[in-house]
């Protein structure tokens, strides 16, 4: 018996299980709720699938309902979750129903909204309902109450809400609301049979409400609308009461508030009082609109009450400029007729105002509407003096608009601007003419025109010969081909274009060649309550040589060109951004710099470049840069690692010759001007040794010097370089000296101070610690035969041969100096890199003199004598070598002669030597 009991228990649940997981009765469920609306509604009806059961409820897929083969609705899915037990009971009860994926039309919804309720719903004409997307429809149903929420996209302006119905003697909304366009609108009361309902708006942006209203769109309307009504009557015809007000807005981008009492009935629309506040200038009167007929109809009637202070005005305008004084004589509207065929006048009058201390007279602007639709326009004002003319018409009585105006502006003076728009450039100047005209007929209008400048300056930087041709068309402003001439600079085939949007400006494929480089752009301005925007910048190929040329800084010999891009965010208040800079090979005073780069950084109008590098010389250069864009200001800090000395020399100066080795490593730090540029730099470069290289016509001497101290070259321990530089040459610094290895017999140290211009020239002050029995033995003694190049080049082994020679053969008499004489060494080095001038040589303070030298080789006759003998016996060598080289006989049996090759050759050098030596000693 338990088992039997246990069975009935399994056998239980697998049902309960089965009936809440299977799917149950879809067939029949799908075929009568078809032909329950097939039959009622006489509506055709096509359902592609059901799943489900009366437990976790009904999922019906693909619907779709037809009248006369026509598609009212489609459904993807349509899930129902009836409400058992009171349909058991016979009530009818759906705990929920959601349709997704919908697609209709508001014609196909209003038509079934006809067959379910068998009333004839219409919504205002004037309403545009070209698009409806249906996100999710859903709700409850239970008896007589029901409850709904949807999430729709109505000519895609979004819209969610939710609503508590009544459905017990007609329709009432229990509670309603539905948020939209930043704001919420509330309503309850009686829908059906008759309407009487009061609704709320609390904030809602009335601009994103021209998805329903396009003349919104139309005249740029923003603003934030609040209102409580009553609304009676008709569905079709509803009678409304209340108010509403309407603030932080503008209309046309003036800034605009109003207020007013509302009253419709009849499609009729009365607003009285208005207030209304436009662009600061306080009117008050009445509007009254008809939109029963085909084509609406408006009377207004708007006016100042009597003249309107720059005081009172500042009142409602604070972004009005402080230096702006006088008065607004009168503000009137009065315009009456349809829409499109208005007849009235308009007018603004201001016979003197005062705008940063410059007379604005005279100003006075009319509108004239005829009957026909034609609208004239006129007016003018002169500004400081300069007029600044409107005139024209606009006729939009005919099928399309047809418009003929011109505007124009003289001699603007720029620097009015800062005072008139307060995020102006403070110190703009120059003067601006400005003509533009509107003419065409529908889509045939065309809006163009030019500004033009001879010159502007800001922050001390001059734009000339500004050309700027402009096309309209529709809410796109389009340069094409604009020029200018920026600091010398031409900026040439400036294209691109202006897009004004109903809160936003778009700049979209602005481009321009730039020194043989071009810089590309776009942008997006949004105004609100403030100025914001994004843009993306893009240079490439900016020849940087011409740019500092412009500069005004040519005799820096810059090459190069420039890379990068930025990416940012702009205000009223600030620009910045993000970006990447990079130069394959930049070249200044001759040294060149490879593989810059750095991420580039905006903020405050100051450009940065944290973190730049570049190769140089085999080395490595670090550091950051910043530009202050207002201030046209620069700074730069970098350091150096790794680079060699020798590259340096040979960049700088090529035709020296000759210099020293060594790797460098220092530090450097610079500021000044862009424009005109200047340069305040200062630095400090060191060494921890190297060796002398080149000097090809100097290198026996050298040789030699090196050789009587058994030297391989002339060394040094380390070096230090301090320096300063600017716009036209580096200074070498008290503190620049070259050391000596320690123990060195020819030198102990080498300092300088002094200049080397960048176009060449030098002044160079050198002081050093040299051993005085060198200078005077080998300067005595072997220079002469070294500065016998000429002949000695002809001889087996050429100079340095000899040179060698006569080295080893003075080596070992150097050690008869005994102790070294170190004695101060004092020159100038003038002229320029390819031609330098070396003199006034001093030692000891006292003006070189050769017969002291000689008197000074005397205490040294064995290391003279011997150094005499190993020139002439090497000399002898190298002349019987060459002898028996040219003639194929021994030097001895050449010399029978007396004019034989090898007492040529024999002349030939002596004569060499001599000219040498006589150099030496300024005989």
């Amino acid at each position: 018996m338990k088992k039997f009991f246990i069975g009935i228990a399994v056998l239980l649940a697998a049902a309960i299980v089965a009936v809440c997981t299977l799917d149950v009765g879809t067939g029949w469920i799908a075929q009568k709720g078809a032909e329950y609306v097939a039959n009622t509604y006489n509506l055709g009806v096509s359902i592609g699938g059901a799943q489900g059961n009366p437990v976790k409820g009904y999922t019906f897929n693909d619907i779709e309902l037809t009248r006369d083969g026509t598609s009212l609705i489609k459904a993807g899915k349509i899930f129902v979750d009836p409400a058992l037990l009171k349909l058991i009971t016979g009530n009818v009860a759906l705990d929920w129903v959601e349709l997704g994926d919908i697609k209709s039309t508001i014609p196909h919804l209003l038509q079934l909204a006809e067959i379910f309720t068998g009333r004839k719903v219409t919504l205002p004409s004037a309403v545009p309902l070209n698009d409806l997307q249906l996100h999710s429809v859903g709700g409850t149903l239970d008896g007589d109450e029901a409850e709904a929420a949807f999430d729709i996209a109505l000519n895609g302006l979004p819209m969610k809400g939710s609503f508590k119905l009544s459905l017990a003697s007609g329709l009432t909304i229990d509670k309603g609301s539905v948020q939209t366009a930043d704001g919420t609108i509330s309503v309850s009361g009686g829908v059906a049979p008759a309407l009487n309902l009061k609704a709320a708006v609390d904030k809602v942006q009335i601009g994103d409400l021209a998805a329903l209203v396009p003349q919104l769109e139309s005249f740029l309307v923003k603003g934030r609308v609040t209102a409580d009504m009553t609304v009676t009557g008709e569905p079709d015809n509803p009678a409304v009461a209340g108010t509403v007000s309407f603030d932080d807005g503008s209309v046309m981008a003036f800034p605009v508030s109003a207020s007013a009492t509302v009253a419709m009935k009849d499609m009729k629309i009365n607003l009285v009082p208005l207030a209304v506040n436009a662009i600061g200038i306080p009117t008050k009167g009445e509007v009254f609109a008809d939109l029963g007929g085909k084509t609406p109809s408006i009377k207004v009637n708007m006016n100042t009450d009597g003249p309107v202070t720059a005081e009172t005005l500042r009142k409602n305008l604070p972004s009005l400029p402080a230096e702006l004084s006088g008065q607004v004589d009168a503000v009137t509207v009065a315009l009456e007729g349809p829409v499109n065929a208005l007849k009235g006048n308009a007018q603004v009058k201001a016979d003197k105002l005062t705008l940063g201390g410059a007379s604005v007279t005279d100003t006075l602007f009319k509108a004239a509407f005829n009957s026909q639709g034609l609208i004239t326009v006129s007016g003018g004002s002169n500004i400081a003096g300069n007029p600044a003319t409107l005139k024209g018409t606009v006729n939009a009585g005919g099928k399309d608009v047809a418009a003929d105006v011109a505007f124009s502006v003289k001699d603007f003076d720029l620097a009015m601007l800062p005072k008139i728009v307060p995020s102006a450039p403070a110190n703009i100047k120059g003067k601006v003419n400005a003509a533009f005209t509107v003419k065409g007929k529908g889509s045939a209008i065309a809006a163009g025109g030019k500004i033009d400048s001879q010159r502007v300056s800001l922050n001390d930087m001059n734009i000339d010969k500004v050309n700027v041709p402009v096309a309209f068309q529709g809410s796109t402003v389009t340069f094409k081909n604009a020029s200018l001439v920026f600091m010398e600079l031409p900026v040439t085939k400036v294209n691109g274009s202006i897009t004004m949007g109903s809160d936003n400006l778009a700049f979209k494929e602005m481009s321009a060649a730039v020194a043989n480089g071009t810089i590309k752009m776009d942008s997006v301005l949004k105004f609100g309550k403030n100025l914001n925007g994004t843009y993306d910048l893009k240079l490439n190929g900016i020849d940087l040589g011409s740019v500092m040329n412009t500069f005004g800084a040519a005799s820096l010999g810059a090459s190069g060109k420039l890379s990068g891009g930025l990416k940012g965010e702009l205000s009223d208040t600030d620009i910045t951004g993000d970006g990447s800079l990079s130069i394959p090979v930049f070249s200044l005073t001759g040294l060149k710099f490879e593989q810059i780069k750095s991420s580039v950084k905006l903020s405050k109008m100051v450009a940065s470049l944290p973190d730049f590098s570049s190769k140089f010389a085999g080395g490595t250069i670090d550091g950051n840069a910043s530009m202050d864009i207002n201030k046209m200001t620069y700074a730069i800090g970098a350091s150096l690692k790794g680079s060699q000395l020798k590259t340096i020399i040979d960049q700088m100066a090529p035709a020296l010759g000759g210099g020293l080795t060594g790797t460098l490593t220092g530090e450097y730090k610079a500021s000044g001007k862009l424009s005109p540029f200047t340069l305040d730099g200062e630095g400090s470069v060191s060494s921890a040794g190297g060796r002398m290289y080149g000097f090809k016509e100097y290198q026996s001497i050298i040789n030699t010097i090196a050789a009587l101290h058994g030297n391989k070259g002339i060394a040094y321990a380390n070096a230090k370089i301090p320096f300063a530089n600017d716009i036209e040459k580096l200074t070498l610094r008290d503190g620049t000296v070259i050391n000596a290895e320690k123990g060195d017999g020819i030198y102990q140290y080498i300092k300088a101070n002094g200049t080397f211009a960048y176009a060449g020239n030098l002044n160079i002050n050198v002081d050093g610690s040299i051993n005085a029995m060198l200078v005077n033995t080998a300067a005595s003694t072997l220079s002469g035969a070294m500065a016998a190049g000429g002949a000695a080049a002809l001889l087996t082994g050429g100079a340095g041969g000899i040179a060698g020679l006569i080295g080893g053969g003075i080596a070992g008499a150097s050690k008869s100096w005994g102790v070294n004489d170190f004695r101060n060494l004092t020159f100038h080095i003038g002229g320029t890199v390819d031609d330098p001038k070396i003199g006034s040589f001093k030692v000891n303070g006292k003006t070189w003199d050769a017969k002291e030298a000689q008197q000074e080789n005397a205490k040294v006759t064995d290391v003279k004598d011997q150094a005499k003998n190993a020139v002439e016996k090497a000399k002898e060598d190298a002349v019987n070598k060459l002898t028996e080289k040219l003639t194929g006989k021994s030097g001895a049996e050449s010399g029978s002669s007396k004019n034989s090759v090898r007492d040529q050759l024999n002349d030939a050098l002596n004569k060499e030597l001599e000219k040498g030596l006589n150099s030496l000693f300024g005989k």
